[in-house]
């Protein structure tokens, strides 16, 4: 049987100054496509301004020049939730948003809730135009 290894916050936050000032704990998130999607293996989904009394919005293929924070994790006990479109989320989760922050960039996820494919590079500048750190941690750390 295979294993699938979900993300962890430590695989994208790699610094933090004040846990409390950069994170937001009870954010509402948007499902602004056109098609229900199931929102699962949280961290790292890059989010953009909210709409419709929504915190924020998953960002989809396209919008990455307008990414403005990154979900961090879902409420305990969560482990997947369907989004209606255009319907707000039923919970409430844990997203990273103000710097300073440092980020590993291959913790930002590479595809959006459609499945279709970000240019994280630009995700990256756009983080980085709003003062995040993104660096390229080393995959594999071993010890001497």
């Amino acid at each position: 049987m295979a294993v699938t290894k979900v993300k962890v916050i430590g695989d994208l936050l790699v610094h933090c100054e004040n846990f409390a000032y950069s994170t937001l704990g009870n954010a509402i998130l948007r499902n602004g496509t056109a098609t229900s999607r199931t929102v699962s293996d949280f961290v790292g989904y890059p989010l953009k301004a909210g709409a419709s009394g929504a915190d924020y919005q998953f960002a989809v293929a396209g919008d990455e020049a307008n990414v403005i924070a990154l979900l961090l994790a879902a409420p305990p006990g969560i482990l997947s939730e369907t989004i209606a479109n255009a319907t707000n989320s039923a919970y409430k989760y844990l997203v990273l948003r103000y710097p300073p922050i440092i980020i590993n960039k291959s913790g930002i996820r590479t595809t959006d809730i459609a499945g279709a494919s970000f240019t994280v590079a630009t995700i990256v500048t756009a983080l980085e135009t709003l003062k995040w750190k993104v660096q390229t941690e080393p995959t594999k750390m071993t010890t001497l």
